[in-house]
C-alpha cells in the first residue's frame, strides 16, 4: 500500500503543470508544464486552483503562431504572473488587455492590475 504523501506529491506535480510559485519573485508562473499537445484545439485550463496568493482560474489555447491566455480568480501575487513561451520558436508579439507587451527572452511578465486578464500572442 503506497504512502499518502506519494499521492499528494503526484497531485501537486500535476497541478504545477498549470501554475507554480516563483518564491524569489513572489509571482505565479503559468503553464510551465503544458506542452504543444495540451495547448492545441480547445487547449487546457484549470479553475479555483489554490495558490499562496488566492485562487487561480486560467485557460490557454493555441500554437506557435497564435495563442490566447485568460487569467482570472482572486490570486494577486505581488510580483504578478509570468508566462514562459512553450515552443522552440521565438515568441511573436504579445498584447495584454489590448496593450503591447514585451518579452524578456521567452518570458512574458504580466501585472495583476485587472481581472480577467486577456493575453493575445501572435495577432
Amino acid at each position: 500500500m503506497p504512502h499518502a504523501w506519494i499521492s499528494s506529491d503526484y497531485l501537486r506535480g500535476a497541478l504545477d503543470l498549470f501554475a507554480y510559485e516563483d518564491k524569489a519573485e513572489h509571482r505565479l508562473v503559468l503553464g510551465g508544464g503544458l506542452t504543444a499537445d495540451w495547448l492545441a484545439g480547445k487547449g487546457s485550463g484549470i479553475s479555483e486552483l489554490a495558490t499562496p496568493y488566492g485562487t487561480l482560474d486560467m485557460a490557454v489555447a493555441g500554437n506557435a503562431k497564435q495563442l490566447n491566455l485568460t487569467i482570472s480568480g482572486s490570486a494577486q501575487p505581488p510580483g504578478g504572473f509570468a508566462f514562459d513561451w512553450p515552443f522552440h520558436t521565438a515568441p511573436p508579439r504579445a498584447r495584454v488587455d489590448g496593450r503591447p507587451a514585451n518579452w524578456n527572452k521567452k518570458r512574458l511578465l504580466i501585472s495583476t492590475s485587472t481581472k480577467p486578464i486577456r493575453v493575445e500572442i501572435g495577432r
